[in-house]
């Protein structure tokens, strides 16, 4: 075992929106981090799973991602994450509304019946966040098996009938955390 003590989060803001439900984000100030960027757009209209392939491979150890889908029904959509040994998913099942993240032991049971969904992903390195239509968040880790500092794979998965979806990558710049302030008090200033 790695003897992961003390796996540290990401800033978030939690605040009720104008409805009162509460509202889960990662601060403004990790925008600060975002580096190259790239995005990609479209849609699918047939029952055919589309696994990336046909996709701009996603590429990097510590990347910032906003994937957003518009939902047909039974859809399954996410994330295939490849090290040089396995792949791990980062799925949302929209016939079940399971969420699943890297294994069966990160799980959530019940995500709100929805058609449109939001991931806001931060990979950096072995630790995935995932922030979900701004309402459910959650941490995971796993152990990537990269031979000679490669860089792990990130492929969308896109299972179902009528699934609109955009993607949206930065690359972050793990070594400005402490330059761009994110550990700082937001006070009020984090409400923007």
């Amino acid at each position: 075992d790695g003897h992961w003590n003390g796996c540290l989060s990401l800033p978030r803001r939690i605040a009720l929106d104008d409805s009162n439900q509460v509202q889960i984000t990662p601060i403004k100030a990790l925008e600060k981090l975002r580096g190259d960027h790239s995005r990609v757009g479209g849609s699918i209209s047939s029952s055919k799973a589309r696994t990336g392939e046909d996709l701009p491979e996603i590429r990097g150890n510590c990347l910032e991602i906003v994937a957003r889908f518009r939902l047909g029904t039974g859809a399954k959509v996410g994330f295939t994450l490849e090290d040089d040994d396995r792949a791990r998913v980062i799925l949302f099942d929209s016939a079940t509304n399971r969420m699943r993240c890297i294994d069966d032991r990160s799980t959530l049971e019940r995500v709100d019946d929805l058609q449109e969904l939001c991931f806001h992903l931060f990979l950096d390195h072995s630790v995935v966040e995932v922030f979900i239509n701004d309402r459910v968040t959650f941490t995971s880790w796993f152990r990537p098996i990269l031979v000679g500092g490669g860089e792990l794979g990130i492929r969308p998965i896109l299972d179902g009938e009528e699934i609109d979806y955009e993607i949206g990558v930065w690359k972050l710049a793990a070594d400005g955390v402490v330059d761009a302030g994110v550990w700082e008090l937001q006070g009020d200033s984090a409400a923007e």
